[in-house]
């Protein structure tokens, strides 16, 4: 919920609970440990494959936003894909947080429907798999 809808000790008590929500170590030190397992066996024509595939991968997305998308939408995902935070963005584009993740969330669904229907991008998801 956001905050402008909870009373100070509700938003206190929330902002509690996500900050002191216990984690197992051991699953941290999963994540952690597997992050680079699949980079180790890999040979650097191996590497140097699937970071060609992951370039072709980006400039065709690029070219799905830019078609697919509405100006606002793409506007909203290009700095949302740069890293940006919504508060950021929404004082970019001139609209408020809330408008900035409607934007977003609407660009990706049209997006993911479109990349679902390419063959191309799947192709090169299965060989990245």
């Amino acid at each position: 919920m956001a905050k402008r809808y909870m009373s100070d000790s509700e938003y206190e008590q929330q902002q509690y609970i996500w900050k002191q929500r216990p984690v197992d170590p051991y699953l941290l030190q999963s994540v952690i440990d597997g992050k680079n397992d699949d980079l180790d066996d890999d040979d650097e024509d191996a590497k140097q494959i699937k970071q060609d595939l992951r370039e072709r991968l980006w400039v065709i997305v690029l070219q799905k936003i830019e078609k697919t998308l509405t100006p606002r939408q793409q506007d909203a995902i290009k700095l949302f894909l740069m890293g940006k935070k919504q508060e950021h963005m929404g004082s970019v584009l001139g609209v408020t947080q809330e408008a900035a993740n409607v934007r977003i969330r609407l660009g990706l669904e049209r997006l993911k429907k479109t990349c679902d229907k390419d063959k191309e991008i799947q192709e090169i998801l299965a060989q990245l798999k």
